[in-house]
């Protein structure tokens, strides 16, 4: 009698399988891209020494994480509350800096660019600053997770009331 031991090729095969979902590049549907955010500093605005240029990133997984953008445009609900914050060095000749997130999650995101006054890492009442016009961004669902980019915009203009 002849029998086979399929239990032996069950771990070869299972290997197999998770080794072909890394190579799409996407191995569990989402893909985490990348967002580059240039940020200029109106010349109406000045920077006082040790103020700070900073760039906020909210992102809205589910419904109840962004609820909705204040007359200003920024994001309104949790999420909004504990943003990702990248820090800007902005050349003081041309006002522009960069902010770079290597690894921005696949949903709706917010940015916004402000100038930190007080060095909370937050916006606060009086502090200048500037939204994304494409707000919100989304990256992943490209053709792969190395493709899904997204360049954003920001001028800081104005002051939050």
């Amino acid at each position: 009698m002849n029998t086979r031991k399929l239990g032996s090729k069950l771990p070869i095969t299972a290997s197999l399988l998770a080794f072909t979902l890394f190579l799409t590049g996407c191995p569990f549907g989402d893909c985490w891209g990348t967002a580059d955010i240039t940020v200029t500093v109106d010349r109406s605005i000045s920077l006082l020494p040790g103020a700070n240029v900073l760039v906020a990133e909210v992102i809205r997984i589910n419904r109840s994480d962004v609820t909705g953008t204040s007359p200003e445009g920024l994001p309104i609900g949790p999420r909004a509350e504990e943003p990702r914050i990248f820090d800007v060095t902005v050349d003081p000749g041309t006002g522009m800096g960069q902010a770079h997130d290597p690894m921005t999650d696949p949903y709706p995101t917010w940015f916004y660019a402000f100038v930190d006054i007080n060095g909370n890492r937050r916006l606060d009442s009086g502090e200048a600053f500037g939204t994304d016009p494409r707000n919100p961004s989304s990256t992943g669902g490209g053709a792969s997770c190395s493709s899904d980019r997204y360049q954003g915009a920001i001028t800081i203009t104005r002051r939050l009331p």
